[in-house]
C-alpha cells in the first residue's frame, strides 16, 4: 500500500502512552493531543531517547508500534 498521513482532530489521542500507527507523524499526533501540530516538539522532547532522525538531522522518525509518552 501507499503511505498517507493520518488526519486526527483534537481529542483523538489522550495523555499517557500512545502506540504509533502507520501514517502517524509527530505533527498529526500533536494535533490530536494538543490541538496544534506546532506542539510536536513537546512529544519529541519527552521521547528524545526513542526517536531517531534522518542522517542529515532534518526529520524525526517514528515507526508503527513504537510507544510514545504523551504529557500535558
Amino acid at each position: 500500500g501507499r503511505w498517507s498521513a493520518t488526519n486526527y482532530a483534537k481529542g483523538d489521542i489522550g495523555i499517557g502512552e500512545y502506540s504509533v500507527k502507520l501514517g502517524d507523524t509527530l505533527w498529526e499526533i500533536a494535533e490530536a493531543v494538543y490541538g496544534s501540530g506546532f506542539e510536536w516538539k513537546k512529544i519529541l522532547e519527552n521521547n528524545k531517547d526513542d526517536i531517531g532522525f534522518l542522517p542529515n538531522g532534518s526529520q524525526a522518525l517514528i515507526i508503527p508500534g513504537q510507544v510514545l509518552k504523551i504529557v500535558r
